[in-house]
C-alpha cells in the first residue's frame, strides 16, 4: 500500500517560478568586485593535518550519548566558525 505521505525529497514543480517570472535585477546584489571563482579558491586550499584530526575527534566525540561531551561539541563547533 503506497504511503500517505511523499518522500521528503520529492517536490512539485509548481513550487519553483519559471525563468520568465523571476527578476534578475531582484536577485543580484548591488554591483561590486566579482568574487574569486569556486574553482580558483578550491585550488588554493590546502587542508592542514592538525585541524582535520581536530575535526574528527570532534565527530567522534558528537556520536557520545553523554549531553555533557555533546555540549562541550557544540561550544568548540561554535568557536571554530568565528
Amino acid at each position: 500500500m503506497p504511503s500517505a505521505h511523499p518522500a521528503p525529497w520529492t517536490f512539485s514543480s509548481s513550487a519553483f517560478p519559471s525563468a520568465a517570472a523571476v527578476d534578475p535585477a531582484a536577485s543580484h546584489p548591488a554591483p561590486g568586485p566579482a568574487p574569486a571563482p569556486v574553482a580558483a579558491v578550491a585550488m588554493n586550499w590546502r587542508p592542514d593535518a592538525s585541524g582535520l584530526q581536530q575535526i574528527l575527534q570532534l565527530l567522534r566525540e558528537s556520536q557520545s550519548p553523554d549531553t555533557a561531551t555533546q555540549r562541550a561539541v557544540q561550544q568548540k563547533l561554535e568557536e571554530l566558525n568565528r
